[in-house]
């Protein structure tokens, strides 16, 4: 909310970041948290229809109409694209933003997943970070 305000786009994959985002209103209404800025910028990005998604964009729409790598195994889930991506498109090493898991073994670039970093869980075992595709861009 503080990054994009009211004019921003939030890059989704599926129904996810959306649904989220309707249960956050829920969950402020049923316990009864009180915030209007809140509240009215979740009514603003997260609708109820998924043709009233104007704040919203699916990338998994896009990869279903324009992108095809058989490395893809005909599934459009994010598990199978982001790798076809990442392994297939070396200009992305080179931006900053995507530097820091650039990771390298037996010559060949590292997947993307395998090169994220590990994160302790409340004091306890470290694990691996999920890759949550979240950006955003400002109209």
């Amino acid at each position: 909310m503080q990054h994009i305000e009211n004019n921003g786009t939030v890059l989704i994959w599926t129904q996810h970041e959306n649904t989220i985002l309707r249960d956050i209103a829920e969950q402020m209404e049923k316990y009864g948290h009180q915030d209007e800025t809140l509240k009215n910028w979740i009514q603003l990005l997260a609708r109820s229809s998924k043709d009233e998604e104007e704040h919203m964009l699916d990338m998994n729409k896009l990869a279903n109409r324009y992108y095809f790598h058989p490395e893809m195994k005909g599934s459009t889930s994010i598990k199978y694209v982001l790798p076809a991506i990442w392994k297939n498109n070396a200009f992305l090493y080179d931006i900053p933003w995507f530097k820091p898991y650039v990771k390298y073994e037996n010559s060949k670039i590292q997947d993307l997943y395998a090169a994220l970093p590990s994160m302790e869980i409340m004091g306890g075992e470290e694990v691996k970070k999920e890759l949550v595709p979240c950006a955003h861009i400002k109209r």
